[in-house]
């Protein structure tokens, strides 16, 4: 749950109401894909949508990453743990823009920042921020949010496969 900063030619929109839920696969120890649902309400007046899409895109854990393991020949398994990770992604993010009674598609790529701090071996903090550049055939739109919310890990867990690569 975040804000957020929606600008267009001569107007802008800030509001308290960005809501994001999104699931990331990591393929390799520093690299993963991501697809993410987000919703931007304003809540002037009563609570209604005014954007929502998808964003597809990577992230790259470039300065720590939560937890890594690293093999060192055929018996030793080395692991190593930072409670903060950083990431830096890019990809394409899809928005519909609701206004009045019409509904107006935006695309285009997005650049994102997030840090996330291990709370225990699965949950954590998460803060981003994202900049999207969005346009159609006509118009053009810059949407800036700002999140803070919490993770979950699933799948196997770095610490429980290590435990195991070690009592076998």
């Amino acid at each position: 749950m975040g804000s957020y900063s929606l600008t267009a030619p001569g107007t802008t929109i800030s509001s308290i109401g960005s809501v994001t839920i999104g699931f990331t696969y990591r393929f390799f120890e520093k690299v993963s894909a991501n697809v993410a649902y987000n919703n931007l309400m304003t809540l002037s007046g009563n609570l209604s949508s005014i954007v929502s899409g998808f964003d597809v895109g990577g992230t790259y854990c470039f300065l720590n990453c939560s937890a890594m393991k690293q093999k060192l020949g055929d018996t030793a398994l080395v692991v190593t743990w930072s409670p903060w990770g950083i990431q830096l992604g890019a990809g394409f993010a899809q928005r519909s823009v609701a206004l009045s009674n019409v509904s107006v598609g935006f695309s285009g790529p997005y650049g994102k920042v997030e840090v996330n701090y291990m709370l225990a071996d699965r949950f954590k903090l998460l803060g981003a921020a994202q900049l999207n550049s969005l346009s159609n055939s006509t118009k053009s739109i810059t949407q800036t949010t700002l999140q803070l919310g919490v993770g979950f890990d699933f799948g196997e867990n770095v610490y429980e496969a290590a435990r195991r690569s070690r009592s076998n």
